[in-house]
């Protein structure tokens, strides 16, 4: 295993390649992007600041066709190809831990559309407007940091660890789906095989969404442990979330403490709107906004032994 594909001259043909494209596209009424919410809006703001704009907003669920966000159209994939055809560019602006790019792809592409890309490739092309993210940032930095990167590949000390390493690695410098390794999400939280819990752990989950971390907590350690704070700021998430410690045994739900707070720098009251998904929102989702407590974990927490945050 080797990381040649970190070569700098490759990794700037690729991005210049990728970067033309999104920008013609985005410049002359050729640009979609999957997705409506936070992030697809962000990228709108960011292209429209350099000249750019965004054709039509694709959403997977029919109830959101026919809104209209900022004067761009929220269309069905099939709507979205006859507006704007199969020379278009397609960007997935999906960002959730149950989303795989590579299946939104395969989707996308069974209507017509050619050219998909990650929302990856709008950061590529205008930095600046979208800010820096460690995900998302110039691949250049890859080929700048090759050193480090086969330092920490001669450091890995299994097979599998190195092929996700280089997978991941391969995918942020080509945005080439096929490179993204399979998720193992059973190992996601709490992986048994890399460090071990007391029986009477205390575990503080941050965003404890609808209950999902909780689950596969719940899965490897059973009953042993002794608190698990879950805190969840969305009122929607948080129904959830207290919709399934209800279904849990008497004795697990006792040591299962739901709290509808936000973690922050400093105690305030902050203003949200359900939304109920992994990335809670405000003012990009309609509905009424309801105010929720935001906590110092520092403070929250002060007589309160953490084993596990």
């Amino acid at each position: 295993m080797n990381l040649s594909f970190l070569e700098s001259g490759r990794i700037e043909q690729t991005r210049g390649r990728v970067v033309a494209s999104v920008l013609d596209a985005a410049r002359n009424g050729r640009l979609a992007i999957v997705g409506s919410a936070l992030l697809p809006q962000k990228c709108l703001r960011g292209l429209r600041s350099v000249g750019g704009d965004v054709r039509a907003f694709i959403e997977y669920d029919a109830r959101f066709w026919g809104r209209i966000i900022d004067g761009v159209p929220v269309l069905s994939p099939e709507a979205a190809f006859q507006l704007i055809g199969s020379e278009s560019v397609v960007v997935s602006g999906v960002w959730s831990p149950n989303h795989r790019y590579a299946d939104t792809r395969e989707w996308i592409s069974t209507f017509g559309f050619e050219a998909v890309y990650p929302v990856a490739a709008i950061f590529w092309a205008i930095p600046d407007a979208m800010g820096g993210h460690y995900q998302l940032g110039s691949p250049s930095v890859f080929a700048t940091r090759r050193v480090d990167a086969e330092a920490v590949l001669n450091r890995l000390g299994d097979e599998e660890s190195r092929r996700q390493f280089i997978g991941n690695l391969e995918w942020r410098v080509t945005l080439d789906a096929s490179h993204i390794p399979l998720a193992d999400r059973r190992h996601a939280y709490f992986d048994p095989r890399l460090f071990k819990l007391d029986d009477d752990a205390v575990v503080v989950d941050v965003g404890a969404f609808d209950g999902d971390s909780l689950r596969t907590f719940l899965l490897w350690r059973g009953r042993a442990f002794s608190r698990f704070h879950a805190l969840e700021p969305d009122p929607l998430s948080f129904a959830r979330l207290r919709q399934y410690v209800a279904t849990l045994p008497e004795d697990l739900r006792e040591k299962i403490d739901a709290i509808q707070i936000a973690a922050g720098a400093e105690e305030s009251l902050l203003k949200t709107v359900a939304c109920g998904k992994p990335g809670s929102g405000g003012s990009a989702w309609s509905g009424e906004a309801e105010e929720v407590r935001c906590v110092r974990l520092a403070d929250h927490f002060q007589v309160v032994r953490v084993d596990y945050l």
